[in-house]
């Protein structure tokens, strides 16, 4: 390989001391230079003209009063420019921080290469809304280059939550901002006034009807981004053996019962084989003295550990059920339904801060890095292609690992010419490897310089900088070929005329080349051609058939979903007339307006809030008046399901009334339009 390229090199080097064929390249080397200038005005021309941006977003769009969201503004075209959220209104803001989101990217598709850049920032702000209902968080404005840019904002609801002091909830977070790879505890707390005289170490549980807590963290499933611990495993070390002691039941988490214990009280029911109730968990327990008043503080506390960027949130957590307020002179427990919330809390995974960042700096954060740089070759010629190759491992983060731009070390480019364009990343276990193309520039004993590594250090919250070994490198004068040692391939005569060459006592040139070309050779034989043809479009017409079989399947389903909303939508209305209990008729109505537009729309039901429906119900064009008046029907009861304490007034038979009503003339409205524009699937 070596000898090819010094071969290269030298006719190089002839060509441009003989001046053979200088027309093609003078030329070129003329217009070149002028094109990538141009290309680069072109680009410059591009990147001045783009857009500004500006957009608004939140972690969260419903939340209980006293909670926060986190609100994300980016800002694109400018890294200076500061939004402006003096017109937010009914909240508290406080500034969290910012990073910059510019961005450089060179992609080479068949040796073509394409760059792409983008310069902008985002900033992140802590909202506390202080007052019930719709908050809007906008308008947020901004000024890049002399353009005022505006967004409204994303809309929250706020429901309110009764206040009282027998049961504190709370959701903390050790951490409020963590780096990549940094672990941090997440706590549960709920505390239970405690009851007075002799009845004070008691637990303030009724053991015949144990409160339910729910958090959506809790159930265990994996959150993108985050190393998470076995929620699992750890409630199954925390379940109570005896199901009628005083504990917490923990979201919708069951426990299959016993039925043998029923068997020997001569209460036996074969049903009891397949039963399940909930599960009772025991916390950790401890007393705690807040505001002049005695709790009993019960703690759950989980480990997560960081891995991508990002905002997290935990929560919020939900306490329903009844707190043992006394004990009657009979010894039976005397207690209150509460319904208490404690607000969700969210953590920021950031990058490193840009304020003192070394320009090598690789995206590593750890408490230690080594760096070591191998050369594939001691000696070459100049303009040799070598390998320049810098593993990198320790105790630090791989994941978002760059390779550094060798190319910005002046010590190295002032002998070689780098190529970080074309670096090669190597995933090993526990290193990355990245392997870089250098040539030497000059001849003589050279050095390959100690190469700089930055990384964070987690531990002294500060950058570090190591450096490689140096590499020695001898680099020879390649070698130029005289006018004499070009072979003209026709007549295997010397360029220069009435001058025989003795080929055995020349260089020979590495490749010889035939003007008449290369022959032709099929890659497949020719018996193979029919049976590969036939193949394609027997696949291709199987794949068509199955796809379209499929699709067909499925636009049958949602249309006898869709023909059947309002035969469901009723019957669920009708359960709500003849249900007593106000909070499951408020349940059955919600549903039957909420399944309604599912079926209706085909979206999902379970996650249907009334901010969703009204979106979905503008989205396709419905009547503005029959439109706010089903979603301040589902709203109303929407909210008092979530804070019974408010003592909401809600009608729900009269409401089902309304709703049913508004329902069968939606349902004509729809009708009369085309499937396409209610979102229907074509029959």
């Amino acid at each position: 390989m070596r000898k090819s390229c010094a071969s290269a090199a030298a006719t190089w080097r002839h060509r441009r001391s003989t001046r053979i064929g200088r027309h093609e390249p003078m030329s070129l080397r003329r217009t070149f230079p002028a094109a990538l200038a141009a290309a680069a005005l072109l680009r410059g021309a591009a990147a001045a003209a783009e857009e500004p941006t500006l957009s608004v977003g939140a972690n969260r769009l419903q939340i209980y009063l006293g909670e926060s969201v986190v609100l994300t503004v980016k800002v694109g075209g400018d890294e200076q420019a500061q939004p402006d959220l003096s017109a937010l209104q009914n909240c508290r803001v406080r500034f969290l921080g910012s990073q910059s989101d510019s961005r450089f990217s060179i992609t080479i598709v068949n040796g073509q290469m394409q760059r792409e850049r983008f310069v902008g920032r985002i900033y992140t702000y802590e909202l506390t809304p202080t007052a019930v209902g719709a908050f809007q968080a906008g308008p947020v404005t901004v000024t890049v280059g002399g353009r005022q840019l505006r967004d409204e904002g994303p809309r929250i609801t706020v429901t309110g939550v009764e206040e009282q002091t027998r049961v504190l909830v709370s959701v903390t977070a050790s951490k409020e901002t963590v780096l990549a790879d940094e672990s941090f505890d997440i706590t549960l707390a709920v505390a239970l006034e405690r009851l007075k005289g002799r009845f004070s170490d008691l637990d303030p549980l009724d053991p015949a009807a144990p409160p339910q807590l729910s958090a959506d963290y809790l159930q265990g499933e994996p959150l993108p981004g985050l190393d998470c611990p076995p929620v699992r495993e750890m409630l199954q070390k925390r379940l109570l053996p005896q199901q009628d002691a005083a504990g917490f039941t923990i979201n919708s988490y069951t426990i299959r019962r016993d039925p043998f214990s029923s068997m020997f009280n001569f209460n036996f029911n074969p049903d009891d084989f397949f039963k399940e109730t909930p599960a009772r968990f025991a916390l950790d327990r401890r007393p705690l003295e807040k505001d002049g008043k005695s709790y009993f503080e019960y703690r759950l506390t989980l480990t997560y550990t960081a891995r991508e960027e990002g905002n997290y949130t935990f929560g919020p957590a939900v306490f329903k059920g009844k707190a043992v307020l006394a004990v009657d002179g009979a010894g039976r427990a005397v207690g209150r339904n509460i319904f208490a919330v404690g607000p969700a809390c969210t953590v920021r995974v950031v990058p490193p801060p840009e304020e003192g960042r070394p320009a090598s700096f690789i995206g590593a954060i750890g408490t230690n890095l080594i760096a070591k740089a191998a050369l594939n070759a001691a000696t070459c010629n100049v303009g040799d292609p070598l390998t320049l190759t810098l593993t990198v491992s320790g105790n630090i983060t791989l994941d978002n690992l760059r390779p550094p731009a060798l190319g910005e070390q002046p010590a190295l480019t002032r002998d070689f010419k780098v190529y970080d364009d074309a670096v090669k990343v190597n995933r090993l276990e526990r290193a990355r490897e990245f392997s870089y193309t250098i040539r030497p520039t000059r001849e003589g004993t050279l050095e390959v310089p100690p190469l700089d590594v930055s990384y964070y250090d987690s531990e002294a919250r500060a950058y570090r900088t190591v450096r490689t070994d140096p590499i020695p490198l001898r680099a020879n004068r390649a070698p130029e070929l005289e006018s004499e040692m070009i072979l003209n391939a026709a007549t295997g005569r010397s360029a220069r005329a009435g001058q025989t060459l003795q080929l055995s006592s020349r260089v020979v040139a590495p490749i010889e080349v035939d003007p008449r070309g290369a022959e032709r050779q099929a890659l497949v034989s020719a018996r193979r051609h029919g049976a590969l043809a036939a193949l394609g479009p027997a696949v291709l017409a199987a794949t068509v058939g199955l796809r379209t079989l499929g699709r067909a399947v499925a636009r049958r389903a949602r249309g006898r979903r869709r023909r059947e909303a309002l035969r469901r939508a009723r019957r669920r209305l009708l359960a709500c007339r003849a249900e007593r209990d106000p909070a499951a008729a408020r349940a059955a109505l919600c549903q039957a307006i909420r399944g309604y537009l599912a079926d209706r729309f085909d979206a999902p039901s379970a996650a249907l809030t009334p901010a969703d429906a009204r979106r979905l119900l503008e989205a396709r064009g419905v009547a503005p008046d029959l439109r706010e008046e089903l979603c301040a029907i589902l709203e109303r009861h929407f909210n008092a399901g979530y804070a019974p304490g408010l003592n909401l007034e809600t009608r729900p038979a009269a409401d089902g009334e309304t709703a049913r009503r508004l329902l069968e003339r939606l349902e004509g409205e729809l009708a009369e339009r085309p499937a396409a524009e209610t979102g229907a699937p074509a029959s």
